[in-house]
C-alpha cells in the first residue's frame, strides 16, 4: 500500500468516525431521566475523553516536532559554522599569499582561527605555504619568530604540516641567533679597532 493510499484511508476513517459520533449525538440526545431513549451511560464523557486523547496526541506531536526542529537547527548551524570557517580560512590564505609584510599577522591569525573551527589536512598544508611565503620576513627577527610560534601554538590540532611550520620557525630562530652573534662580534671588533 502506497503512502497516498494510506493517507486516503486514514482520512476516510477519521471522517466516518466523526459522522458516526455526530449521528449518535443527534439520535440519542443526553437525557437525565431514565426514559426509553437513554443509552444507559453518559456518552458526553466518551466524547470528551476522545477529544482529550486527540489533544494529548497533538501536544505530544508538537513536542516531538520541536525537538526534531532543534536537531535540524543544530545540524544547520554546524554546517554553516563549517562554511564560515572555510570562507574565513581561504580569505586569510589569499591575503597571506598575495599580501605584503603588513598582512602577515592578520592573515596568520585568521588562518589559525579558521583551523580551530574546522581543521583539515588540506588547510594545514595551505597554512604551511603561508608560513613558507613569509620566510624572508622572519629572517633575523627573533621577536617576530616568537610571536609567530605563539600564534601557531593556538592551533588545537596537530599534523605534519603544522610540525613543518615549527621546524621552519626553529631553523629561522637558529639562523637569527647566529646572525645576531655575528653582528655582535662585528661591533666588538669595530669598537676594539677604534
Amino acid at each position: 500500500m502506497s503512502k497516498f493510499e494510506r493517507i486516503i484511508i486514514y482520512g476516510i476513517l477519521v471522517i466516518s468516525l466523526l459522522f458516526s459520533i455526530a449521528a449518535l449525538c443527534r439520535t440519542y440526545p443526553r437525557y437525565i431521566s431514565y426514559e426509553e431513549c437513554n443509552l444507559g451511560f453518559d456518552y458526553m464523557g466518551v466524547i470528551v475523553g476522545v477529544l482529550a486523547l486527540l489533544v494529548g496526541f497533538l501536544v505530544a506531536w508538537q513536542i516531538y516536532k520541536t525537538i526534531d526542529v532543534d536537531k535540524k537547527i543544530a545540524m544547520m548551524s554546524n554546517s554553516s559554522r563549517d562554511a564560515i570557517a572555510e570562507d574565513m580560512f581561504y580569505r586569510g590564505y589569499s591575503n597571506g599569499m598575495g599580501g605584503n609584510g603588513n598582512s602577515f599577522f592578520p592573515a596568520m591569525r585568521t588562518c589559525v582561527a579558521a583551523l580551530n573551527l574546522n581543521f583539515t589536512e588540506e588547510k594545514a598544508a595551505c597554512f604551511l605555504e603561508v608560513i613558507k611565503s613569509y620566510e624572508a620576513l622572519l629572517e633575523n627577527d627573533i621577536q617576530l619568530i616568537d610571536k609567530t610560534k605563539l600564534e601557531i601554538d593556538k592551533i588545537r590540532f596537530k599534523s605534519e604540516p603544522i610540525d613543518k611550520c615549527y621546524k621552519i620557525l626553529a631553523q629561522k630562530k637558529k639562523e637569527a641567533k647566529e646572525y645576531e652573534k655575528k653582528q655582535e662580534e662585528k661591533r666588538a671588533n669595530k669598537n676594539t679597532r677604534q
